[in-house]
Order: C-alpha cells, then structure tokens, then sequence
C-alpha cells in the first residue's frame, strides 16, 4: 500500500519543521528520509505515523486520507530508534502485544508469534525479558512485534543507530532481505548515507524539512541535484574547490583542471562556480603535472583495502582515496588529477548542479 504527502506542513510556533513537503512511498518501496539532524526526516515519520498533529496538508494510506485519525487506527507500525519494548514482558509478550489489544484468539497469537519469531531467528529468546537481551536482540523483537501486525506500512526511525558498527551492518542486511520478504512499504529514517544507499529503492534528501532530491541511491550520487545532496552522499564526502570557468578549464587559486565543451557550455552563463570531485575520482601526481591541482599531503590514512589522503589545499583540505599503500608522505607537494568525466560543476551562488561529468 502507497503512503502519499501532499504540501505537507509542520509548525513549532515560528519555526517550521517541514515545510510544504510532496513525495510518495510506492506499494512495496523501501523509501529511505535522508538528512542531517533536525532537517524534518523523523517528525516526518511520526506526523504519518499520528504521533504529531499537521499544521497543513494531506496524508494517505492507500487512497485515504489519514489525517484525523488516531494512530491506532492508521494501519501503519512504527519502530523506535529505542526500541520501546515493555521491560515487564517477556520477549513473546512484547511480540504478542499488538494481537492481544486487538484481542485476537490465544491460540492464533501463539502461532503467529511462533512464525514471526522464527522469521528472526527469536525462538529461543522468547521467555527472556528485555534485559537479558543485546542490543540486537531487543532491535528484532522490536521488527518482530511491528511484522506481527500485517501492517500496510512499516515505519522505521533510525532503528539501527544504537547498535555498534558490525551489528549495525549485520542488521542492516537482515532489513534488506525481511523488506525484500514482505514486500511492505517502508518509511526508513536515518542520517547515515550507506544505510540510506544500501537500504533504499528511493533516497528522499531532506534539508531544513524542504525536499532536494528524490530518486534512486545511484541517481542521487551520480547525478546530484545540488551541492548539498552531493555532499551529503558518499564516504568520504565530495570534495568542493571555488573558481571560475576561462576558456578551456577550471581555474581556481591551487591550479587548473582541464574541462569538456559540454561543462564549459554549462558553467558559462553562471561566472563563479564551484567545482566538485569524488575523492575515489581523482588521482595523484607530480605537483607541477599539467592539468593538476597543486596540493601538499597532510595526513594519510591506511584503511587496508585503501588509502585515505588527506590534502591541505591553501586554506581548505580535500580527500583523495588512492589504492593501499600508496606512497603520500606528510609534507610532501603532490598533484590531484580529475578526469572531466569525473567533475561536478556547481552554480556558487545557488548551490545548483550546472552539469555532473560529462552528462
């Protein structure tokens, strides 16, 4: 079932949390709210969920309007960032929970926890309570007593955010394939790009509760809307050098990169622009190599399956990834090539994509 926003609005006295937002999650989407903290994602989520009241607009469910009902009765599950589950019940009781206030026969509930747990791998956990579980543990009770319910949509708040970095990408897979399972449509919230990348169908991009972009993960990172999606995508972030376009290339305080007619084309009505790379994009070389960005390393990161470069770049550092071991010694001068296919071009007043590579 489709959940649809309509100029949708959130006010706090004079400040607006989301302002006139229109998007929609497809029957059987996962649509992921990407942003920073305090850009409008989970109040979002909990106005659709009934948490919050709207100041303006329409939710759907499906083909109805949701707005004045109560949450109860919105046919939508929500799981917290925080798990909520009741530190009194059992982990079969927390499961069961939903059935029994809809007062479901004890002997459908069994057989319904009994499914659930097993999709999650809870079975033998269901006489423990709450705190005898890892944090792992209580994040599955907490999907296995929203599924439980059959709802028409799934609504997940940063679910994963209180997890330590490999539970967190363990999880993160097991959401992936119970999505897949399901086939319900899900609402995901969070402020991490890989689980919006990894996760989504579609990314909605939110900043100060207005929409930037909306599209797929590798639309979003190759063909960015603006200068903030494209740096709020991808690890590390873009990098961002200010110049302007003469003749045939970029010209910006560290030096010249060369560019396509299309991009020259595209930067030529706007003066001042901003260039952008990927710091898997760009290369390094001599520092006086033509066509180069002079740069001076000042740190470098062995990651094992890469190197992470630091640069200071006059007042402003950028990234370059390089393959492992690659020799950048603190100190030394070092040249960045990026090749025109590779170059963003940002409109510096508005933030605005002129062109992305060669596109």
């Amino acid at each position: 079932m489709n959940i649809r926003l309509e100029n949708v609005v959130k006010r706090y006295g004079w400040t607006t949390a989301v302002d006139h937002l229109t998007l929609e999650a497809r029957d059987g989407e996962m649509l992921v709210l990407l942003g920073p903290s305090g850009c409008g994602k989970s109040t979002t989520l909990r106005l659709v969920a009934g948490l919050e009241e709207l100041s303006d607009g329409t939710i759907y469910v499906g083909d109805a309007a949701v707005n004045h009902l109560p949450p109860q009765a919105r046919d939508v599950a929500m799981v917290f960032q925080n798990y909520a589950l009741y530190p009194h019940m059992t982990v079969a009781e927390n499961i069961a929970y939903p059935l029994c206030v809809r007062k479901k026969p004890p002997a459908e509930i069994a057989i319904e926890v009994r499914r659930v747990a097993a999709m999650l791998g809870l079975e033998p956990l269901l006489e423990r309570r709450p705190r005898a579980l890892s944090g792992g543990e209580r994040q599955r009770v907490a999907l296995a007593r929203a599924i439980v319910r059959h709802p028409a949509a799934f609504l997940m708040d940063e679910p994963l955010s209180n997890l330590d970095a490999n539970l967190r990408l363990q999880m993160r897979g097991e959401l992936k394939r119970l999505q897949q399972q399901l086939g319900t449509t899900t609402l995901y919230v969070t402020h991490d790009h890989a689980e919006a990348m990894t996760l989504g169908h579609r990314i909605a991009v939110l900043r100060d509760g207005c929409l930037q972009q909306l599209g797929t993960p590798m639309d979003l990172y190759r063909r960015p809307a603006n200068r903030f999606v494209a740096g709020f995508l991808g690890s590390p972030p873009m990098n961002f050098v200010a110049g302007e376009v003469v003749d045939a290339a970029f010209h910006c305080r560290p030096g010249k990169l060369p560019l396509t007619p299309s991009q020259r084309e595209a930067a030529a009505a706007a003066g001042a622009v901003v260039l952008g790379f990927r710091p898997q994009a760009a290369a390094l070389t001599a520092p006086d190599a033509p066509g180069a960005l002079r740069a001076v390393v000042y740190v470098t990161e062995e990651m094992g399956s890469e190197s992470v470069v630091v640069l200071s770049c006059g007042e402003e550092k950028h990234t370059v990834v390089t393959p492992p071991g690659a020799r950048a010694v603190c100190g030394e001068a070092v040249g960045v090539r990026v090749a025109p296919a590779d170059v963003h071009l940002f409109d510096a007043a508005s933030g605005k994509t002129l062109i992305s590579g060669e596109g």
